[in-house]
């Protein structure tokens, strides 16, 4: 066992307080049971590669943006991580925490980290598009798709104010979204970060008093821009390395920063260069559905910049109020020109959309309404 891993005497997993003897033992009867899930065999074996000697995890981006990777993180950077957010939230030992993300991926394995290391008593349901909240938890972590799909349950928005801390995280959040979060009396805050900075390096509050557009680094996080306009991180608690990434990021005199675009997301449209970002932000108030803007081949424009909703029908009514939504936009090159409807995005496991294979399979199968 490597000294750097201290997990706490307060750690509980499922409401079972157990030594790291009896933990190694229970994921080691666990995984050789049959009867034990295979998402739940995620959380054991990880547990498992957490408590080992070695001093490396291998960990799989998430596929939003290219093909997902397999790349090495220390554990002693996973425990700091783990402390900065404890710091930051104000977290305790023996509050209750909810993992109802896949383990598989960075999110998921840091709330199972921060539970060993800050003592926190986890609590874990099988991932899925609605999470299952039984009780009242002190914290969770879901992404903005798990978030509205609680709300549009029944009782939807009691079930989310069981948890008094909430971080959502890996994908934008809509506008609508957060309109519908904001009167909660949850701490909410979204995330961002990456795979390779173990998750979260800023947050920005989206309830209470202090909600922001603007995200706000974490203490011991350096940021600037590139001569690209695009973030660069220096966390060296996190990585030695300095992570360069493809968000264009615009800063305010407070040193917060919100993100405009992706420099690989942009839509080159007759010469003029657009970011889908841009207008998903303007429209999240006016489409209720779940949709993305992407760029269709061309002949005269090179590419055009085209509209995707995740439905399997528009009224005329509907169709009228979106027409209008998108003639409003200020720039007329960003207009959408085509709308696609289909029933059902492909999904990465981290929940976010995959705009390439859903735009491909809209192209392909999908109803489209010229505009």
């Amino acid at each position: 066992m490597m000294a750097s891993v201290n997990t706490s005497e307060y750690f509980r997993l499922n409401n079972k307080p157990m030594s790291r003897k009896e933990l190694t033992t229970l994921c080691r009867n666990k995984l050789t049971n049959e009867l034990t899930e295979p998402w739940e065999q995620e959380i054991f074996a990880f547990i498992l590669q957490f408590l080992s000697s070695r001093k490396t995890i291998t960990v799989t981006t998430s596929g939003s943006t290219g093909p997902p990777k397999n790349i090495r993180i220390k554990k002693e950077h996973m425990i700091q991580s783990a402390l900065m957010t404890g710091n930051y939230l104000n977290l305790q030992c023996r509050d209750t925490a909810l993992l109802c993300l896949p383990v598989k991926y960075i999110a998921g394995k840091m709330m199972v980290v921060r539970a060993l290391v800050l003592g926190l008593h986890l609590y874990y349901e099988k991932p899925a598009a609605t999470p299952k909240i039984f009780r009242t938890y002190d914290f969770s972590a879901m992404t903005p798709m798990q978030a509205a799909r609680v709300l549009q349950e029944k009782e939807g928005r009691e079930r989310l104010s069981r948890i008094h801390k909430l971080l959502l995280g890996g994908t934008a959040i809509s506008r609508l979204l957060e309109e519908q979060l904001a009167s909660l009396s949850t701490d909410i805050r979204h995330t961002y970060g990456m795979t390779e900075t173990i998750s979260h390096i800023a947050m920005r509050q989206i309830t209470g008093l202090e909600r922001s557009a603007w995200f706000r680094p974490l203490p011991g996080i350096t940021l600037r821009e590139s001569r690209k306009k695009t973030l660069v991180i220096r966390a060296p608690r996190l990585t030695e390395k300095t992570c360069y990434t493809q968000d264009i990021v615009e800063f305010n005199d407070k040193e917060e920063f919100r993100i405009i675009g992706r420099s690989d997301h942009i839509i080159n449209s007759g010469g003029i260069k657009i970011f889908p970002e841009e207008i998903e932000s303007f429209l999240s108030g006016h489409i209720s559905c779940p949709f993305f803007t992407e760029s269709i081949p061309d002949d005269n424009l090179g590419e055009k910049v085209s509209l995707f909703l995740e439905t399997e029908n528009l009224t005329d009514a509907g169709l009228t109020s979106i027409r209008h939504s998108i003639n409003t936009l200020p720039d007329k090159h960003m207009r959408p020109r085509i709308i696609f409807l289909l029933p059902q995005f492909s999904y990465t496991e981290t929940g976010k959309v995959n705009r390439i294979k859903s735009r491909d399979l809209a192209l392909k199968t999908g109803k489209r309404y010229s505009l």
